[in-house]
This record gives C-alpha cells, sequence and structure tokens, in this order.
C-alpha cells in the first residue's frame, strides 16, 4: 500500500519486498521498478514547470532511485526560485498562492512535484504492484 508522507511516497512493505527478491537473485527488478516510477513522476511534474509562470528550466526537477528508493527532486539550490514555484508565495506576485504550509496526513502541499504525486499515487501503487508480483511469479514458474 503507497501512501504520502512528509511530501514522500511511502510503500509500506516494499522493503521486504526487496530483500525477497535478493534472496533470489531479482534485486534488479526493484532497482527498475523504482527507476520506472521515479522517471514518470519526473516527466509528469516537468510537464506541470511548464504552467508555472517561472523559468522554464528542466533541469530543475530531478530524480533519484535505488533497489530500496525512489525519488522526485527539486533542485533549489541551483535554482533559488524553484520552491517559489512549489510551494508559492505570500510576498512575491511572479508565483502562485502560497500552499506551503498546507500538509495534512492526506495530502502533499506543492504545484509540481506535490500535484504529481496526489494524482498520480494510484497508478504508482499499481506500477510496484504489478511488476514485483510479476517478478516473483517469473521467479517461482
Amino acid at each position: 500500500m503507497a501512501t504520502t508522507r512528509n511530501g514522500q511516497v511511502a510503500v509500506f512493505g516494499l522493503r521486504e519486498a526487496v530483500n525477497g527478491l535478493k534472496t533470489v537473485g531479482l534485486e534488479k527488478v526493484a532497482s527498475d521498478v523504482n527507476r520506472e516510477v521515479a522517471k514518470s513522476v519526473e516527466g509528469e511534474a516537468r510537464s506541470r514547470l511548464q504552467q508555472q509562470p517561472v523559468p522554464k528550466t528542466r533541469s530543475v526537477i530531478g530524480r533519484r532511485q535505488s533497489r530500496t528508493a525512489a525519488a522526485v527532486v527539486l533542485r533549489y539550490s541551483r535554482f533559488p526560485w524553484a520552491a517559489g514555484a512549489e510551494f508559492g508565495a505570500i510576498a512575491y506576485p511572479q508565483f502562485r498562492p502560497w500552499v506551503g504550509n498546507k500538509y495534512t496526513k492526506r495530502s502533499t502541499p506543492g504545484y509540481m512535484i506535490g500535484s504529481t504525486l496526489r494524482d498520480e499515487l494510484p497508478q504508482i501503487e499499481k506500477t510496484y504492484r504489478r511488476r514485483l508480483l510479476k517478478a516473483i511469479d517469473d521467479a517461482t514458474k
């Protein structure tokens, strides 16, 4: 089951599944599915960047993945305006309205990455379930 927590998608049981896949020599599957999810979320978040009234620099949103995690990152250290594009602002009219402190257990604030995680969460969960169950099924044949 996937949920959002502190701006992250947590897939309960993923670590155990990865360890189980490792025992049968399929740990690469976990890395591949993490790459697929991170790439999908990154692409959608980048398309939402195009709707923002800020410079359209694709490299402001990036991704990282390993065998145990997938991450989409906002590179605000290189692009100081990125936080304003993601969370809005109160004092700067070039950004959308501030949503940075609207975090609840069921929602993730943000106009690019946060909204993508909210919208894509069911698909992310399906992707993990489909790919991991297929790998387990193939390994038991």
